[in-house]
């Protein structure tokens, strides 16, 4: 409990750390800086690796396709409460959050914060939890309530096989999108939302089980 204590106490010395960089430097050092404390944090606290559940490459694309659509149609509906402002990104921050960003991300949020809370309280109130700040850690209201659910998601993803790969790898497919201004139309949208549906249907086993 002591060691979970420190991590959190770490993560809100590494917010704050994050507020001072982002008021004295441009957003590309400050996502560096970001990456770097995540990283350290990982290389402390994280607890001692589980085993690796068996997942087939078929289940595990399932699974990618089940996040992104889900991503795709939750940014629609938020698009039509939050007005959308696209900002150019410059390449190296653009390559910061496609790249360096998902593997800092997940490292910490769902290899290092999910698993030490899921020691202590189980795998439900750590989904929620470790969600609930890895959507705190951004800024504007539609990418918190976005970045929730995802963490939801991420977090499921992660605690069913076991291996942060498949967590890094759809968080880097929904930055590529976000990077790219990937704007869905209403019928993509629709689509989305039945995919989503029906890939639910046939991984819903997996939502059920504990780990």
């Amino acid at each position: 409990m002591n060691k979970l204590l420190a991590l959190l106490l770490s993560l809100i010395g590494v917010r704050a750390v994050l507020l001072v960089t982002d008021a004295f430097l441009d957003a590309t050092l400050t996502s560096v800086t970001a990456c770097a404390l995540y990283i350290l944090l990982y290389v402390i606290f994280s607890p001692k690796s589980a085993e690796r559940k068996s997942v087939t490459l078929g289940r595990g694309l399932l699974m990618l396709v089940f996040f992104l659509s889900v991503s795709i149609t939750s940014s629609a509906l938020l698009g039509l409460v939050f007005e959308p402002t696209p900002v150019d990104i410059p390449l190296p921050r653009a390559l910061m959050s496609v790249i360096a960003v998902p593997i800092a991300e997940e490292l910490f949020f769902r290899a290092t914060l999910f698993k030490s809370i899921n020691s202590f309280i189980g795998s439900g109130w750590a989904t929620v939890l470790s969600a609930l700040l890895f959507s705190l850690s951004h800024s504007s209201p539609p990418a918190i309530i976005l970045s929730f659910i995802l963490g939801v998601l991420l977090a499921f993803v992660y605690r069913r096989t076991g291996s942060v790969w498949l967590p890094i790898l759809c968080h880097a497919v929904n930055n590529l999108l976000a990077v790219l201004h990937f704007a869905p139309s209403t019928l993509i949208t629709v689509l989305s939302f039945f995919v989503g549906v029906g890939i639910f249907v046939l991984i819903r086993k997996d939502f059920s089980q504990n780990g």
